[in-house]
Order: C-alpha cells, then structure tokens, then sequence
C-alpha cells in the first residue's frame, strides 16, 4: 500500500503543477479576498445544484434558461466567470483522471 501512497502523492503534486490547477488556484485566491463574491457565488453554485438535481427532464431546460437569465448579470462580472470556468476546468480534468483510472482497471 505505500506503494500506490506515493505514486497517489506523485499524481497530487502533477495536479497541483498542472496550468489548470494553477489557473483554478488564482482565481480561487482572489474570489477570497472578496468574502461577499465568495458568498455569492457559493450561493449561486449552491442554486445551480438544487435545481439541476430537483428538476424533472421536462422542465430542465426551461428551469435552466429561466435561472440562467436572471443570473447573466452576475455572470458577466469577469471575476464570476474566471473562477467558474477555472472551476469547471478542474473538475472535468478530475473527472477525466478518475475516468481513465477505472477504465484502466475495467472496473465495473
């Protein structure tokens, strides 16, 4: 086990090192210096959530458009948008990663 400890270590520190991680981690430090950004956009991460996991697939996209318009101002503050997509940027390089793990090891 402390063999794969240390190649997980390794594969840490390749993600830290990584442009997309270090594009998420700017934009992250300054989201913080701005608590009330921070909180807005945590509220609106946390609305975005809520309604992609309470809809049914009739409404979705009629519920996503109608959020997605009354949000487009908020959007456009490039400090919004930077963090979100630096943020979405991470989380599918991670989900790639953990994709390409299973599939590897033909885990079904």
């Amino acid at each position: 086990m402390n063999e794969i400890a240390t190649e997980v270590d390794q594969l840490i520190e390749a993600v830290k090192q990584s442009k997309t991680f270090q594009e998420y981690d700017k934009q992250r430090n300054l989201i913080n210096e701005d608590a009330e950004l921070k909180q807005r956009i945590n509220k609106y991460r946390e609305e975005v959530f809520r309604l992609q996991n309470s809809c049914d697939d009739n409404n979705i996209h009629a519920k996503m458009n109608e959020f997605a318009e009354r949000n487009a101002e908020f959007l456009e503050d490039i400090r919004v948008s930077a963090y979100l997509d630096a943020e979405n940027n991470l989380c599918r390089m991670l989900q790639e990663l953990t994709s390409s793990v299973i599939e590897s090891l033909e885990f079904e």
